[in-house]
């Protein structure tokens, strides 16, 4: 989700959905997801040797029943990963309730 780049989503020769560029994260999430999540939502930007961290990050009381609204993305490229999973479900250890998902929509570069 690069939010500098517009896009339009068209099903069977019309327009279903469509976004224009914005300079943030946050604003593509209410974009594309709505005010309420977005709202719900933090910035995360994180470094330690060669692997960055950067993306949003749901606040302790929002959370879902379960992993569907959880993307993960790669070096620009969408990754459905079960281990990242499980890392990210590690961090709110203690904090959500068991069957509790965070909301979440990190990237993840490393250096070439």
């Amino acid at each position: 989700m690069l939010p500098e780049v517009g896009f339009v989503l068209s099903h069977d020769g019309r327009e279903a959905f469509s976004v224009p560029p914005v300079r943030t994260l946050l604003e593509r999430i209410g974009q594309v997801y709505g005010s309420d999540v977005a709202r719900g939502m933090m910035p995360l930007d994180g470094h330690r040797a060669a692997i960055r961290v950067t993306g949003c990050i749901s606040h302790r009381d929002v959370k879902r029943g379960n992993r569907r609204d959880q993307l993960f993305v790669v070096n620009g490229r969408s990754v459905n990963d079960r281990g990242m999973g499980y890392i990210l479900a590690g961090a709110y250890s203690g904090i959500l309730r068991p069957g509790s998902f965070p909301n979440r929509r990190p990237a993840r570069r490393s250096s070439p």
